[in-house]
């Protein structure tokens, strides 16, 4: 009886500690849900590395070292094979609406600084030529031809220039056609002009020519015309053809400028037109000046 009455002690104080046991657990695994280590919303599962040592696990898949630090598993995602054409098309139609407006920028500002590099280099090289001569008209023999005026004029503007070619009789520094700004042919300013003006190429490949005499009334008549992209198209006044005027005084003026010393050529046809409406083939001759005042081309819009 004695016995029998032990062995139910122990029985049930086994049950009491088992029982303790699983509250503890219980009582642990709640504290370890809580905890901000752990998802608080997913439940924790233990997983056995088959050495008696357990890992918890909970429902998102993170799980815990011995130290209860966590390491997310990564989650690797893609675009569809839609979502990138989608992208691509988009890009497609924004380049095709914009590109040609950067370029078209990018030439007018290029075009810009090859104009006013011209515009200096000239004024500078003439001024050299003053400063020997007194006057450009003292180089002018009227007994003479205007080709030969005009290379005389060459030679001593030159000397102060990196230049690389001169175009003699038969050669053809300038293009073989030149039309106005809305695309008139224009006759006086390419080779079959050739006859008046003498025509060389400086060493950043412009292409220039330059004329000098005296008019009939006894005005000087000294021009320079810069082709800025050589042979290369368009060809078109205003575009990359542009006109100087030369003073007797070596002052070098862009062409569309008001000022009285030109009044006399000015009168002479309509030199001082630079828009997008205008027939007369001497249209684009007056874009010089509005080029350099500006530093623009937005007559061409």
């Amino acid at each position: 009886m004695g016995l029998m009455n032990a062995e139910n002690t122990s029985l049930a104080l086994g049950e009491r500690v088992s029982a303790g046991q699983e509250r503890g657990q219980s009582e642990a695994l709640t504290t370890m849900r809580s905890s901000r280590r752990f998802a608080p919303q997913d439940d924790m599962n233990f997983e056995g590395n088959g050495k008696g040592t357990q890992k918890p696990i909970n429902g998102n898949g993170l799980i815990a070292s011995s130290s209860y630090s966590l390491i997310a598993l990564k989650t690797k995602t893609a675009f569809t094979l839609a979502e990138v054409l989608i992208t691509l098309g988009i890009i497609g139609i924004v380049a095709a609406l914009t590109l040609p407006a950067l370029i078209q920028k990018n030439t007018e500002k290029q075009t810009v600084v090859a104009v006013k590099k011209a515009y200096s280099e000239f004024s500078q090289a003439y001024s050299m030529v003053i400063q020997e001569y007194g006057s450009m008209g003292a180089l002018v023999d009227k007994n003479k031809s205007l080709k030969f005026n005009a290379q005389t004029a060459y030679n001593e503007v030159t000397k102060y220039m990196k230049k690389v070619k001169s175009c003699n009789n038969g050669e053809k520094c300038m293009a073989e056609k030149y039309y106005s700004l809305n695309g008139v042919l224009n006759t006086d300013v390419g080779n079959d002009n050739n006859y008046n003006i003498q025509s060389g190429i400086l060493a950043d490949g412009t292409n220039f020519w330059i004329l000098s005499s005296f008019r009939s009334n006894g005005v000087y008549n000294g021009q320079i015309l810069v082709d800025v992209n050589g042979h290369k198209k368009p060809n078109r006044l205003g575009v990359d053809a542009f006109l100087f005027i030369v003073l007797e005084n070596g002052r070098i003026v862009p062409n569309g400028v008001e000022l009285s010393e030109l009044n006399d050529w000015y009168s002479r046809g309509n030199y001082k037109e630079c828009n997008m409406t205008s027939t007369n083939k001497y249209n684009g001759y007056g874009c010089t000046a509005l080029l350099l005042k500006n530093e623009n081309m937005d007559y061409l819009k």
